[in-house]
């Protein structure tokens, strides 16, 4: 299974993309940066399969942490899922993803993203619950934005796999 603190190759591509060279007399990132112009349509097809996964499986396994009232694996299970459905947005966008640093900020900024995508993400981060019935309205809050995610991505990105359980 895919570990979202793992760090992912397609960083590179992002960071070659929006890296601004000071130095490059052989102008070797040059080359490098024009191959990554264009975002392409393999790795936003494989992004949005290997996320909305990632994100469904990390929801299915949260699920279970909340009615068991553990708020550790809830709120962590609710990252994972987060963080795998801000891959999906940047793929979608077609956008290289770097960090989490500025990832809230920049969904904002997307065509393509579910309405108050950032609103629901920082509410249910920054106050999950710490009871049963608060940390299962924290993952249903979660697996709204799942399902919205999805849609987009059938209508912009046919032939993404649906997620079981979404």
């Amino acid at each position: 299974m895919l570990n979202a603190d793992s760090v992912c190759s397609h960083v590179y591509l992002g960071e070659i993309h929006y890296c601004r060279p000071l130095f490059d007399p052989t102008n070797r990132l040059a080359a490098l940066k024009s191959r990554t112009a264009h975002y392409p349509p393999l790795l936003k097809y494989t992004l949005i399969k290997r996320f909305l996964a990632a994100a469904n499986s990390s929801l299915a396994s949260t699920e279970k942490s909340a009615s068991r009232g553990d708020t550790f694996h809830t709120v962590s299970g609710l990252y994972r899922s987060v963080r795998s459905l801000m891959q999906v947005l940047y793929a979608l966008n077609e956008r290289y993803f770097v960090t989490e640093k500025a990832a809230i900020r920049d969904v904002s900024d997307f065509l393509f993203r579910p309405p108050r995508f950032s609103e629901v993400v920082t509410t249910v981060l920054g106050s999950p619950g710490s009871t049963n019935d608060q940390l299962h309205k924290s993952v249903r809050r979660v697996r709204g934005l799942l399902r919205s995610v999805q849609k987009l991505c059938d209508f912009y990105a046919p032939g993404a796999v649906q997620p079981r359980g979404a």
